[in-house]
């Protein structure tokens, strides 16, 4: 068994290894690590708490509601969203049940008497009874209100006391059961006949008896020192430095709790390490020597249910000795949770790989496969033989295993793949959003250093029409008709190749935008049926019976799902049909090694794997992973294939054009040169995909992250032992969730920071302002339509 632990040590091994493993170790252990590193040396300070680079999870107290804003969806349980996962918006402040129970959960750190006030909106049908509705807290039946026929449409308040004995402290469920349920259609006048049980428009929780409103949950970092009040606590997840000994040095002032967590193997683990205090400061040192090394949640809580009582922690810090690596893993208790220090890559500390061979080239091909899954493709895995042309690509070249699109819909994604700017950043969320900074287009910037821009598109979304598609040198839209017929991809590629022959001996970048894959399926010509045929068509391959699956109005069962996903891959073999024409074209122009080739997407696909059919959903690696192959025209291309497996995004793309070019980098560059190394200072990537609420992917080394903005949505993933993404870690892992959210926040906020919009760029809800939005014309609306978009 030494031998085995030893072993460990030198290799990385999973989560749930080190988790078992600690469950077995022994006190020795320890005790031999400390003599062997020694505990003389003088300790020092390792890390300040409240650097910026340690962002807290604050927690508060949920005083009040408004649900016109739609912060206060982060309450939201089951029920209150449609069929397809989205929160069921009726009027702008109003949140309707969508089914006879739904569920909120209201955080109370501080329990005690409360008072509950509902402000509840009824149906208001002639041919059924007045509504009703009974209200549980943590299963106890508080109250009911009873609507009267003179009520009309009209909200009314119901106020339940909540007593202390019901309460937990943290999340507290309260359950509103409703009488009747009514089609959506009789309540709005249109709809699906999704079903409105009762509308909820706010809610408020007071102290019972108080004269006074509480005051707001106070949690800040002032000068240096973490202040907060009874209703606000504040989570630092962490990975505590491998010292011995190891404390935390801290001076507090008034009546405090420091509580520490871990996930252990069967559940989450808290030990209280200090309580108590004064309203004198006094100053503590507390011994954190057995969780050394590992993953930790330090929780900074006032021990007081006073309002006016406050906490002060000034200086917080670790302090110890640093030691040498451990043989084996540290701790004096079974139950003390993973040690990560022989495992810290696995929490994406980043690829070590080496460098890629310098590649150069006087012209870039870019081609875009529209909506192609990385899956889909042989040499990604696939065993229909969709690709046999882009795998031979890919065979003498370089292929990125794991490529990510910025988004799970086009705009977003090519905006992102053109500027090298998130979307946060970029602001181009719906088709209709301006660019603010035309200058930071990657078109615009090879133009000014004398490489000729050419753009062939037969997807809508990047024409001149929209901001994305400007600026190029020449461009032309093959648009129309697609679900007519199958044809489309003959004229991009005569366009294409017309496109580099006008350049001439001037240096040039081409992007190619193909169509195929995308939906509709129906077009897949010679290939029509070749992977599977069924005389029994349950399903229609096009956008509108899509758009009816995503809104729940056509069914997909498993063999629908898999009828429809050998439809796509037929398209997939028609889109490496078109990669083929192309790159034959360019080498018979003289196109050789001096012309560099990259084959990508700009998103995904789904077939009911997560509960959405096509894209523009949420970004499970279904429609994000995307392929990235990289080589030259030469026959043979590089010469021998070479796959990456460091996370990349398609906000490198850019970037890596203007190495290959020999061209400055875009100032305003966010990603990095693929071929120059490893992104720097870059432990993730990041992807977006929209429902009602856009849910954002912070993808790791390992781990995967799904937040929506309204916060209504959580999802952790193991990707390297569970990569379809179907067991959620997020309650089982929480400090691991705690630990990865607050990495991803605090880099989010640092990248926001960097780029910061010019004075002229609109706000950031431009999407919901007419006066910035792009004009869209009768003839580029058709096209859109008819991919299922409008």
């Amino acid at each position: 068994m030494t031998t085995l632990m030893r072993d460990r040590s030198c290799h990385a091994v999973c989560l749930i290894t080190l988790l078992l493993s600690a469950c077995i170790l022994t006190p020795s252990l320890e005790a031999q690590s400390a003599a062997a590193n020694g505990t003389a040396d003088t300790p020092e300070v390792l890390r300040e708490l409240l650097h910026p680079s340690l962002p807290f999870n604050v927690e508060r107290e949920t005083r009040s509601l408004d649900f016109a804003d739609r912060s206060a969806l982060r309450v939201l349980g089951e029920g209150w969203q449609t069929r397809g996962g989205i929160p069921f918006w009726q009027r702008e402040s109003h949140i309707w049940a969508t089914h006879l129970f739904a569920e909120l959960a209201v955080t109370v750190l501080a329990p005690r008497d409360q008072v509950l006030s509902l402000d509840l909106f009824p149906h208001a049908l002639d041919n059924m009874p007045p509504q009703e509705v009974v209200v549980f807290w943590e299963g106890r039946r508080i109250g009911a209100l009873q609507f009267a026929e003179e009520d009309g449409w009209r909200t009314k308040t119901l106020t339940c006391a909540v007593p202390a004995s019901c309460q937990k402290k943290g999340a507290n469920e309260i359950r509103i059961m409703s009488r009747y349920a009514v089609a959506r259609a009789d309540v709005e006048g249109a709809g699906d006949g999704r079903e409105a049980a009762v509308a909820l428009r706010g809610l408020s929780l007071r102290d019972a008896g108080a004269n006074e409103a509480v005051p707001e949950p106070l949690c800040e970092i002032r000068d240096g020192r973490l202040v907060q009040n009874a209703y606000a606590r504040a989570r630092l997840p962490i990975i505590l430095p491998d010292a011995v000994p190891l404390s935390i040095e801290v001076e507090i002032e008034g009546v405090a709790r420091l509580s520490l967590c871990w996930d252990a193997p069967y559940a989450n683990e808290t030990v209280k390490i200090f309580e108590a205090g004064s309203a004198t400061p006094q100053s503590l040192q507390l011994d954190l020597t057995p969780w050394r090394g590992r993953l930790v949640e330090l929780v900074f809580e006032s021990a007081s249910t006073n309002a006016d009582d406050t906490v002060t922690w000034r200086s917080p810090r670790l302090v110890g000795t640093a030691a040498a690596p451990l043989v084996g893993a540290a701790g004096t208790a079974a139950n003390r949770g993973p040690d990560l220090r022989s495992a810290s890559r696995l929490l994406s500390e980043g690829s070590n790989a080496p460098p890629l061979p310098a590649l150069k080239g006087k012209n870039v091909v870019l081609v875009i496969l529209d909506a192609l899954r990385a899956d889909a493709l042989g040499c990604y895995g696939s065993p229909r033989g969709t690709s046999p042309f882009i795998d031979a690509l890919a065979q003498q070249g370089i292929l990125f295993e794991r490529a990510y699109s910025a988004d799970t819909a086009t705009y977003t994604s090519t905006t992102t793949l053109l500027t090298s700017l998130h979307g946060f950043q970029h602001r181009v969320l719906y088709y209709t959003d301006k660019l603010a900074y035309e200058d930071a287009l990657l078109q615009v910037w090879l133009n000014r250093h004398g490489v000729r821009t050419a753009c062939v598109s037969q997807n809508p979304f990047l024409s001149p029409e929209n901001i994305i598609g400007k600026h190029f040198a020449s461009f032309q839209g093959v648009f129309g008709l697609p679900q007519h017929s199958p044809k489309g991809c003959a004229e991009v590629t005569q366009a294409a190749l017309m496109a580099a022959e006008d350049a001439g001996e001037n240096p040039f970048f081409l992007y190619t935008h193909y169509l195929p894959p995308h939906a509709p399926y129906t077009m897949a010509g010679e290939y029509q049926e070749r992977f599977s045929y069924d005389p029994v068509k349950d399903i229609e391959p096009h956008p509108g019976w899509i758009r009816g699956a995503q809104e729940q109005r056509n069914l997909l069962d498993s063999h629908g799902a898999e009828q429809l996903r050998a439809r796509y891959d037929e398209n997939v073999r028609r889109a490496d049909e078109c990669v083929r024409q192309l790159v034959t074209g360019l080498r018979e122009l003289g196109y050789g090694k001096e012309t560099v080739l990259i084959v990508t997407a700009d998103h995904g696909e789904e077939f009911a794997e997560h509960g959405w059919v096509g894209h523009a959903g949420r970004p499970y690696d279904t429609q994000c992973h995307i392929p990235l192959i990289v080589t030259t025209l030469a026959e043979g291309g590089l010469g021998q294939g070479r796959r990456v497996d460091r996370l990349v995004g398609t906000v490198d793309v850019a970037p890596t054009i203007c190495g290959l070019l020999e061209v400055d980098v875009l100032p305003n560059a966010m990603g990095s040169d693929l071929l120059a190394g490893s992104p720097a200072d870059r432990p993730l990537v990041f992807s977006r995909g929209m429902a009602q609420y856009a849910v954002e992917a912070f993808v790791f080394e390992r781990y995967k992250l799904l937040l929506d903005t309204a916060g209504t949505y959580e999802r952790l993933f193991d990707l390297s032992r569970d990569p379809g993404e179907t067991q959620d870690l997020s309650a089982t892992l929480p400090v691991l969730a705690s630990y990865l959210r607050a990495r991803a926040e605090r880099w989010k906020a640092d990248l926001t920071e960097r780029y910061v919009l010019p004075e002229s760029a609109p706000p950031a809800d431009v999407s919901t302002r007419e006066e910035e939005q792009e004009e869209v014309g009768p003839a580029h609306e058709e096209s859109l339509r008819a991919l299922g978009y409008l």
